[in-house]
This record gives C-alpha cells, structure tokens and sequence, in this order.
C-alpha cells in the first residue's frame, strides 16, 4: 500500500495528499488493500483481449476528418485536437508540405 500512496502522491493530485494524511492519522495500526493475483502474461483470455485492443485503435484514423480544414487559396492546412491532458485545445495552422 506504501508504494501505491507514493506513487499517487507524486500525481500532484489535489485532496490526496489530505487524504493520504488522513489515513496515516486515523488507521493507527495500519491498513491493507486486497488486490486480485495478477493472470499469467501468456493466458489465453490475455492475449485475446491484447488482440482486441490493438486491432480496435489500429482500425480507426488517428485524427477526424472534421478536425482538418484546408484552405486552397493560400495552400494552408489548419487542424486541432484538444490533449487529454487537462483537455487543452490546440489548433494548428501549417503548410500543406509540412503537414
């Protein structure tokens, strides 16, 4: 469990640093988290769901069509995603070689 709250920590999440505090306060003696034994790596139901996620992103464009508009008259392409990463947008406005 130390090593799960350390590595959550680090997350520079908010209320868990409160919370990890809160823990260590009110479970005096300790606590423990009952986690299922991982499935062997080779196994068959592992290898089917591997196959199943691969071939789901693999299928699919990278980007939408919708997401990319280019302008003719000045040989511009200009697109946008929002990153998932605090869903920051971000547009782009290149040249068609570049792109």
């Amino acid at each position: 469990m130390y090593q799960i709250l350390d590595l959550l920590s680090k997350q520079e999440l908010e209320s868990f640093n409160y919370l990890k505090q809160r823990f260590y306060k009110e479970l005096v003696n300790g606590f423990y988290v009952y986690a299922k034994k991982k499935e062997k790596d080779n196994d068959d139901n592992n290898v089917d769901d591997c196959v199943n996620y691969i071939t789901r992103y693999t299928s699919r464009p990278p980007m939408a069509e919708n997401c990319i508009k280019y302008e003719d008259d000045k040989k511009m392409i200009r697109w946008w995603y929002n990153r998932h990463e605090g869903e920051k947008y971000i547009e782009v406005y290149e040249s068609v070689e570049n792109f």
